[in-house]
């Protein structure tokens, strides 16, 4: 992912305020330090981009957070929100937390090969602990449960468990 080409799209200043509107935050005095906060960096990272260009990523983190269309962010054309663009149901993209978001964002800068890997492995653990869940609730319960979850050591799962 690379920087918005300013040849490309308007100038960094309306993809800032895009983002404002993104987030609902109203544009005055103060107002880049919360929008860094919730973009996880500095109010001044964001003054910096007027010259620089506002990251894909941190755009396609926007994107994740308020289900605004990427595109309307970076030209202020076209739909605003994934609904206003199809009919699917997209609500899920609003009901992420912090944790999966950020997770999400993560999963998407990894290149393909890595993110095969790491689906690969979540699968496998998933598997693991839904096995373990079954098997302690067969044996008697929820104190033996959690009792095993804390015996599980498996190398090949990278210590997860």
């Amino acid at each position: 992912m690379g920087k918005l080409h300013l040849k490309e799209l308007k100038p960094a200043d309306e993809i800032i305020s895009r983002l404002h509107v993104a987030y609902g935050i109203e544009e005055k005095r103060g107002s880049l330090k919360v929008l860094g906060e919730n973009l996880g960096v500095s109010g001044s990272v964001i003054s910096g981009w007027r010259d620089r260009g506002v990251p894909d990523e941190k755009i396609a983190r926007a994107t994740i957070d308020t289900g605004f269309i990427e595109i309307w962010i970076k030209t202020g054309e076209g739909p605003t929100h994934k609904k206003a663009a199809t009919n699917r149901d997209t609500s899920y993209v609003q009901q992420l937390d912090k944790r999966e978001a950020r997770l999400l964002d993560v999963f998407r800068q990894l290149d393909p090969g890595r993110k095969d890997r790491l689906m690969e492995t979540a699968e496998d653990m998933l598997a693991v602990v839904l096995a373990l869940e079954g098997k302690a609730k067969e044996e008697g319960g929820e104190d033996k449960q959690r009792k095993s979850k804390l015996k599980i050591s498996d190398p090949d799962m990278g210590g997860f468990f």
